[in-house]
């Protein structure tokens, strides 16, 4: 299976080490798969050596896509994405989470997703191997706690979406997505989502890669799998929502869920 890792980076001075480890974690585990690297604004010079040292494709996006969070970084991976025109099976989608919180925060997640995301690659592609129609794999997908508005209003953007979407979110962006509805997505959508703004022209927010983007995969009709069984009454939840959503995703209701 072809796989493509779009990372999102942001890397102040005093996080080089965050960025370096993050690279280090894409070498062991990816060393030969496509990664596209997009900068957010605010990254350092100094965090531009190492990322064009990886041998990646990198894009730094214009002034007018300043979104101030991974957002930023990951639709510049798009744009790249939608340039080049090539399909994937599995693409992989995270970011360098903690480099705006102090170095204790930036390891304990650094540390997570090494083993509960990273260490996994081989266990998820086959998922994927086993399950064509499998849009979403994550960790930490839970209830929507906010309005579906935006993620209704993906509609605008991509007019051929025939389900409703499951309402979750994929806590902490760190997820695995169907390559083939990425790809679905980006040819069938409207320019406007390369060319503007995604916050303050359409009207979306900086968690749009957190809550919004994801439903593309279900709401084309592609079923999603959670890693992680997190003991909590917010995941009995969406595990019960999803089975409404699998009987009848045409007719089915989203409900959010404050955890």
């Amino acid at each position: 299976m072809r796989s493509l890792v779009l990372f999102s980076s942001y890397i102040p001075k005093e996080k080089l080490w965050l960025g370096q480890a993050y690279l280090n974690l894409i070498d062991e585990f990816f060393p030969k798969t496509t990664l596209l690297i997009g900068d957010n604004h605010g990254s350092c010079e100094e965090w531009w050596k190492p990322i064009a040292n990886s041998g990646r494709l990198i894009g730094k996006s214009e002034s007018k896509f300043n979104i101030n969070s991974d957002a930023e970084g990951f639709m510049e991976c798009l744009r790249m994405l939608k340039r080049h025109n090539e399909e994937y099976d599995i693409v992989w989608l995270f970011h360098t989470k903690g480099a705006s919180h102090d170095d204790g925060y930036a390891r304990q997640f650094l540390n997570m997703f090494s083993t509960h995301f990273f260490s996994l690659r081989k266990e998820i592609e086959q998922l994927y191997e086993n399950n064509p129609k499998l849009g979403i794999v994550g960790n930490y997908l839970l209830p929507n706690r906010h309005s579906f508005n935006n993620t209704y209003r993906l509609t605008s953007i991509y007019p051929h979406f025939t389900c409703m979407p499951i309402g979750y979110m994929a806590v902490h962006t760190f997820y695995v997505m169907n390559g083939h509805a990425i790809h679905k997505f980006l040819n069938g959508c409207h320019s406007d989502f390369f060319t503007k703004n995604i916050v303050d022209e359409l009207g979306y927010d900086r968690w749009f890669f957190e809550a919004n983007f994801p439903a593309i995969a279900d709401m084309m009709g592609y079923d999603i799998q959670i890693l992680t069984n997190i003991p909590v009454k917010a995941h009995e939840f969406m595990m019960d929502k999803l089975q409404e959503w699998r009987r009848d995703p045409v007719n089915y209701k989203p409900e959010t869920y404050q955890w």
